[in-house]
């Protein structure tokens, strides 16, 4: 009978939840998505195919990344465009997108755009006499504004950039006992990668990049001796700790986060209260901006978030209102690759005061990031605590408590006897040359 009067309780709140979106009117739609399939950043000495001999180099979108964007944004038309929810043509008034100012990010961008605007959308010039209309652009094809900020350093979408204090605690991370354990139980696997790919030393943080080469061969049928799935997914589970670890601690989900976090809640509140009319706002990022959006949400497995992996926010407004600037006449459902989040704080869809809430606990400002940012000098607690078991300071303390007691042993006894004699030959050498002659 408990159980089933659990069922039932799930049940009747997943009812409610169901009726509260479908009841709901669109409002707003915010898109994270990350670029498609790329040539790799890296290479090792067998690499079978180095990135020097990829199509544009190092880093670069390819055609499979452009054709998949592409057809992101025509599954996106469907649902905001269709739906009738956006203008069948681009109004700047209501859509803007911005990228990192990264090739493969950009180029996502627009290709995403091409598919949300295909070809015949786009603007039109009429002849002299105003009776034929022909197309202003080959096919009527739609050219889309894509904004990119490098006087920031383009800290707000390519995160973890021009911040000294994450690089410090990723080299804590590397001192700590727990990759050092964690180096001692994959000794095994580590020694068969470097065997593989022919480098001489291979840590943990190795892996990663050696495992995106390996996604970027296989994604192009790119066959890499002596590598099995076995070893593959072995590869693939120890990267996941090491980014699981990388991306766990708040102070680095707000360093990472924040300023997208931020930026997102400005322009939630401009729209709730009626300041902007934007319906449909794109983030071109990469897998770290993913990762540590779904680290602040407590939805990120470590696994590296695949290309065109895209986080959906859609804010929703009850529909017993048409127009509020009530926040507690607000939801938000989150959206992760076609699956929904459920935040720690609230269930789906959540509440937007609670949503912002929980949010604010993250979001940063500039000068609030670059404060955070600055390298710390003195030696942190827990650094100190990972630094004495590694130093064996267990097998030096006696020593230190031998030298303790000899020091305050020595300095008793020169008080108490070199000390006195000192002052009694003084008193003898320099007595008598006191004593006057005349007497």
């Amino acid at each position: 009978m408990i159980r089933r009067g659990i069922v039932w309780r799930l049940l009747l709140l997943a009812y409610f939840a169901f009726t509260i979106i479908c009841e709901a009117k669109l409002v707003q739609v915010i898109e994270i998505c990350r670029h498609g399939d790329r040539s790799p950043l890296n290479t090792y000495p067998n690499d079978p195919k180095p990135y020097h001999l990829w199509p544009g180099g190092p880093g670069q979108l390819t055609a499979q990344g452009m054709r998949a964007h592409f057809e992101l944004g025509r599954r996106l038309r469907q649902r905001y465009i269709d739906s009738g929810f956006l203008l069948e043509n681009l109004s700047v008034d209501e859509v803007m997108v911005l990228s990192s100012d990264t090739d493969r990010t950009l180029m996502s961008a627009y290709c995403q755009m091409a598919g949300f605007y295909p070809y015949e959308t786009g603007p039109f010039v009429t002849d002299e006499d105003g009776t034929v209309l022909t197309p202003a652009l080959p096919f009527f094809w739609q050219p889309i504004p894509i904004h990119s900020d490098v006087r920031n350093n383009d800290t707000m979408i390519k995160v973890g950039a021009n911040c000294p204090r994450h690089e410090q605690i990723l080299e804590q991370l590397r001192e700590s006992q727990d990759w050092l354990a964690k180096r001692n139980e994959s000794w095994l696997l580590l020694q068969r990668v470097a065997n593989i790919t022919g480098l001489e030393h291979c840590d943990l943080d190795d892996l990663g990049r050696i495992l995106d080469v390996w996604i970027c061969d296989q994604s192009h049928d790119i066959q890499v001796p002596q590598l099995d799935e076995e070893l593959f997914h072995q590869v693939e589970n120890v990267t996941a700790w090491v980014y699981q670890r990388s991306y766990e601690s708040k102070e680095v989900q707000k360093l990472l986060a924040g300023l997208l976090l931020e930026d997102i809640i400005s322009h939630i509140l401009s729209r709730v209260s009626q300041k902007s009319l934007l319906k449909f706002i794109v983030y071109s990022g990469h897998d770290t901006t993913i990762a540590s959006l779904l680290s602040c949400w407590q939805a990120f497995d470590g696994f590296n978030p695949p290309y065109n992996s895209t986080i959906i926010l859609e804010l929703h407004l009850n529909d017993s209102v048409d127009v509020s600037e009530n926040l507690n006449n607000y939801y938000v459902h989150l959206e992760y690759n076609n699956a929904t989040i459920r935040l720690p704080v609230c269930d789906d869809p959540c509440p937007l005061t609670a949503f912002i809430h929980y949010l604010n606990e993250f979001a940063l400002n500039d000068s609030q990031r670059k404060k955070l940012c600055v390298w710390r000098e003195t030696l942190s607690y827990s650094k100190w605590m990972q630094w004495l078991p590694s130093t064996q300071l267990v097998y030096f303390l006696p020593l230190v408590i031998i030298g303790i007691v000899i020091f305050i042993s020595s300095r008793y006894l020169y008080n108490r006897f070199i000390r006195k004699l000192r002052r009694t030959n003084v008193e003898e050498s320099e007595g008598p040359l006191l004593v006057s002659n005349s007497s």
